[in-house]
């Protein structure tokens, strides 16, 4: 099930809201801001470590 999460957009500061799906375990997440549209995106990535 996707979870939100806001990150802020390094160049204008705009907050940008991701839906990432914890249930996959590696994943890398790419999202161009709406309000300044730069070119190097924001971007998430995560590694869930099995315990």
């Amino acid at each position: 099930m996707p979870v939100p999460y806001r990150i802020d957009c390094p160049y204008c500061g705009e907050v940008i809201e991701l839906l990432l799906d914890e249930s996959v375990a590696d994943q890398c997440y790419i999202e161009d801001c709406a309000v300044c549209c730069q070119g190097n995106p924001p971007a998430f990535s995560a590694r869930q470590k099995w315990s």
